[in-house]
């Protein structure tokens, strides 16, 4: 694919050249992100349902936060709370993508539930109202974290036209098309 510039207007612009096989990778600006957390991953694969793994993820509450504080997973999957923590919680969520309220429970004890539908879940506890943590359910398995240097790389891509989308916590959502023809590519969100 040539070097070009996607965007919309008022939107930042994405840079799209040739990688690497199967492979969409590029970095993000940070100004985009705020320098929270954040996840790009493929908006919907259409005509096409994704298994979710057998295995729970896993969201441990911690010196009192929730880690990983963002959690991108594939719709269906169980996520697993362990408290770790020497105190007592209440996870709980009011998001339309999966309400629930564990209620309290004690230090080494967990709790766990399936996202059966496809949205963000906001995390709280009603103990310590400084807890906060997400939970981004994905319609398919093509996501990834960007890391601490702006970077990411979604692997194992298969050919098409999709939607790339880029989530952060204090992040406005961004989408911008993305082609994948027989070959890998690069798209980097910029400003």
């Amino acid at each position: 694919m040539a070097a070009g510039s996607l965007g919309v207007a008022g939107l930042p612009s994405v840079e799209a050249r040739a990688a690497a096989p199967g492979r969409i990778s590029g970095t993000v600006d940070p100004s985009l992100t705020r320098n929270a957390e954040a996840v790009v991953y493929i908006d919907e694969v259409p005509d096409k349902t994704f298994e979710p793994p057998t295995e729970p993820a896993v969201i441990e509450q911690r010196q009192m936060a929730f880690v990983p504080h963002v959690l991108p997973i594939l719709r269906g999957t169980t996520v697993r709370f362990p408290n770790v923590d020497r105190v007592r919680h209440n996870v709980f969520s009011p998001s339309p993508a999966k309400p629930f309220n564990f209620g309290i429970y004690y230090p080494r004890e967990s709790r766990q539930i399936t996202f059966d539908k496809v949205g963000v879940v906001s995390l709280l506890c009603n103990i310590h109202e400084t807890m906060s943590g997400y939970i981004l359910v994905l319609q398919n398995p093509y996501f990834a974290r960007v890391g601490a240097d702006g970077k990411y790389a979604i692997g194992d891509v298969p050919d098409g036209s999709y939607t790339l989308a880029l989530w952060a916590e204090r992040g406005k959502p961004l989408r911008v098309p993305a082609v994948v023809r027989g070959g890998p590519v690069e798209v980097n969100f910029t400003k």
